[in-house]
């Protein structure tokens, strides 16, 4: 059957600087330009260059420094939330693991009727026939996953392939561990979030979930930069007055915040913040990442 469309043709390194070149591009120095489009892809390179376009065509200021200072920001700035989330996945494997143990045993995770919805445990069929995996499959994957790590052989020789919850939680990815937190009963999530991080567990849910979110981004090296996120974050009432928008990845740092227990690793964070926007300041629009003027100030609120 013959296709209704056509496909662009592939085009050179040298054919893609022409491009940019006909779209308004100012390219200062050709030869480092093909470089760095030999490394970086053009489709991914050129997304940080979008709010200079219109219609085909550049504005005629935008450079190709601009635009490859711009994904070297967003580039950085990931990396910084990737090294931060660690310390906040770790501590609620922890407490997760800890509350549920105490309360029901070394395979709470194994308990229905600690849940609000049990297909969301068991898996199950929809109404269109289409296969919906839950979490006790999730689990059995992973255990699969990671059949060579020595912690998973020991318990699949020694236990018959029975895990303690201290156990199953470091096989959790951050989706695994925030859907299971929603999927808790209230009380549950009550418990787990007033000893963990002490604050409202809806809250806990709304940010795990958003989390979860932007560290796909950055593990996939996705864009923060000058991106809508599709889920948004619920916002702290002491920081609804400064009318932030919570589909800017602003919002999700300020969550970071909040969940991070080790107030020297928020400040090394915070440090590491400023001066990646201060060496990039030249070039970044802070509203297109939710920054407000008194940024600083907020991030500094203890």
């Amino acid at each position: 059957m013959e296709q209704a469309f056509k496909l662009k043709e592939p085009k050179t390194f040298n054919e893609q600087l022409q491009i940019l070149k006909s779209r308004n591009m100012i390219v200062d120095n050709e030869e480092e330009a093909i470089k760095i489009l030999k490394r970086t892809n053009y489709y991914r390179l050129t997304a940080y260059a979008l709010q200079f376009k219109y219609g085909d065509n550049y504005n005629n200021k935008v450079s190709f420094e601009t635009m490859y200072n711009l994904y070297k920001f967003d580039e950085k700035l990931r990396h910084l939330i990737m090294e931060i989330l660690e310390g906040i996945e770790i501590s609620l494997r922890t407490y997760m693991a800890y509350n549920l143990s105490i309360k029901y045993g070394a395979e709470a995770y194994t308990n229905q009727a600690i849940f609000k919805d049990i297909k969301s445990y068991t898996g199950y069929i929809d109404s269109n026939g289409r296969q919906h995996k839950g979490l006790k499959e999730e689990i059995n994957l992973e255990i699969s996953k990671n059949r060579k790590e020595l912690f998973v052989k020991h318990h699949i020789k020694k236990y018959d392939k029975h895990f303690p919850i201290w156990v199953i939680v470091e096989i959790f990815s951050f989706g695994m561990l925030s859907r299971t937190y929603k999927n808790l009963k209230t009380n549950e999530q009550k418990d787990i979030s007033k000893n963990c991080f002490n604050i409202n567990n809806l809250l806990l849910e709304s940010w795990l979930d958003n989390l979860s979110y932007v560290r796909n981004i950055c593990a996939h090296y996705g864009r923060l930069y000058n991106k809508n996120l599709t889920i948004k974050p619920k916002i702290h009432n002491k920081y609804k007055k400064y009318n932030l928008d919570s589909q800017k990845i602003f919002v999700s740092i300020l969550s970071i915040k909040e969940l991070t227990k080790d107030r020297e690793e928020w400040n090394i964070f915070f440090i590491k913040l400023q001066e990646i926007i201060n060496d990039y300041r030249n070039y970044i629009d802070l509203n297109l990442i939710g920054f407000p003027e008194n940024w600083i100030e907020i991030l500094s609120q203890i």
